[in-house]
């Protein structure tokens, strides 16, 4: 199954959820971070990559670089299935 999540729903920080992720690329751009994660789901051996932009404006934003293992959370009242 695929699955598209506009990637400003994305969050990724320190603290524990379903989702662990591995950054491997880490763009700070401005007033955004992108970030391109890591993520092995259940029954798969492969990664996929998953984008996650994060908005640096509303004061400092912690970065994470690649290779660090972090957590991937969705912001369910947010998030819309565009393509399945």
């Amino acid at each position: 199954m695929r699955l598209a999540i506009k990637p400003e729903v994305i969050s990724v920080n320190r603290e524990k959820s379903p989702f662990p992720v591995t950054v491997d690329v880490a763009s700070f751009v401005g007033p955004i971070t992108e970030y391109k994660l890591q993520f092995v789901h259940e029954g798969s051996d492969e990664p996929q990559i998953v984008t996650a932009i994060e908005s640096n404006v509303e004061g400092i934003t912690t970065v994470y670089h690649a290779g660090e293992e972090v957590f991937m959370h969705i912001n369910a009242d947010q998030a819309r299935v565009y393509k399945v």
